[in-house]
């Protein structure tokens, strides 16, 4: 019995939300004062303070779309921001967190929705 797509995507979600939540405690993708998510009246918490559950600055919206996998791409609304990438589609290969991406197999099935 092999895993799922979904399967596979929802234990990646789960493995890298802490790496996620870790690399924004670092400073990376901060955007000036205020704009920390877990900030709490624009200032850093001190260690130990709760401060809640994070979330990402440079979220692209793929985690709403989830249920677009397995799909075909010609029966959904494709937001106007996303990237359609089919089989033969050439892509570049720069990382943008805010970029929704949308990939599709030979017959229009969704196979995958990610940033990047």
């Amino acid at each position: 019995m092999t895993p799922s797509f979904k399967a596979i995507a929802a234990a990646l979600l789960v493995t890298l939300t802490p790496l996620a939540a870790s690399a924004q405690s670092f400073g990376i993708g901060h955007t000036g004062p205020g704009s920390w998510p877990n900030s709490i009246n624009g200032t850093l918490p001190t260690p130990g303070q709760s401060v809640g559950t994070p979330v990402l600055v440079t979220d692209c919206g793929a985690a709403r779309l989830q249920d677009f996998l397995g799909r075909n791409i010609r029966h959904v609304t494709v937001p106007s921001r996303a990237r359609v990438i089919g089989p033969d589609t050439i892509v570049t290969f720069d990382y943008r967190t805010d970029r929704l991406n949308i990939a599709y197999e030979g017959y229009g099935t969704i196979t995958r929705v990610y940033c990047g």
